[in-house]
């Protein structure tokens, strides 16, 4: 498995680097405009949510516009999540089939049709990936302690990336954490555990959105421009290509 995944990486390399989609260049034509002094959602015209112009300005200042060394870059970062699917899946399925599955993911992203190496999808599969093994991980974490609670708070930030990286997905997987908070501390309860389960939720609720609402907070604030924190999610919420809020919510079913 590991010789099929070095394999898959070269063969991502050489394909990233050889390879040029017609969306080539986009995100490199928004940083130049904003190296010129124009402002994304203010001077220009921009419908991604603000991760991505920070990742591409990171991209520039680390490689000065080199779209080879950008796009290595980009096949290490879906190397490095594919690795956390490994890290995840290892404890429930061993080391072979956590191996297979690892390469498995990296093979699906690394062929699909559109894959562009440093595309912002490339995050969105980081921090989605991030967010669901931190999800099915907090079972753990079932007393209040202050461990706990920076956990559900980390969680609840990396979730907030993921939103501003692409709303539709940080929604889904925020709706879906919120629902496992309701089930596991309020509905799926001894009645007599019921009020200290309450408290629990509460707690824990509230460290999740406390740690969404700092991320968010900060992050917005740099790009906001006059506009208030909260009218600038709503503007990303109601993004015409994505739907309305509700049909990005029930994407599965619509999907399906």
């Amino acid at each position: 498995s590991l010789a099929i995944l070095f394999i898959c990486c070269l063969l991502a390399l050489l394909t990233a680097t050889r390879v040029l989609p017609v969306t080539d260049g986009w995100y490199e034509a928004l940083i130049y405009l904003k190296d010129k002094g124009l402002r994304p959602y203010k001077d220009i015209e921009f419908v991604l949510p603000p991760i991505t112009p920070m990742f591409y300005q990171l991209l520039k200042f680390l490689t000065q516009d080199d779209i080879a060394a950008n796009k290595i870059i980009g096949v290490f970062l879906t190397l490095a999540t594919s690795g956390m699917v490994f890290a995840w899946l290892r404890p429930v399925h061993k080391t072979i089939g956590a191996l297979v599955a690892a390469v498995l993911f990296f093979i699906i992203l690394t062929t699909f049709p559109v894959y562009i190496a440093r595309d912002y999808h490339t995050l969105v599969d980081l921090f989605a990936i991030i967010s669901i093994a931190m999800m099915t991980q907090a079972y753990r974490h079932a007393t209040i302690t202050p461990s706990a609670l920076a956990y559900y708070a980390i969680v609840g930030a990396d979730v907030a990336l993921l939103f501003l990286t692409k709303q539709n997905v940080g929604l889904m997987l925020t709706l879906a954490f919120a629902g496992y908070l309701v089930l596991a501390h309020v509905v799926f309860v001894a009645p007599a555990a019921r009020r200290a389960q309450l408290v629990r939720w509460g707690a824990f609720t509230g460290a999740y959105v406390l740690g969404a609402a700092i991320t968010c907070a900060v992050i917005v604030s740099m790009y906001a421009h006059g506009t208030t924190i909260t009218g600038f999610v709503g503007d990303l919420l109601n993004v015409q290509s994505k739907g309305s809020p509700l049909y990005m919510a029930t994407r599965l079913m619509h999907d399906t």
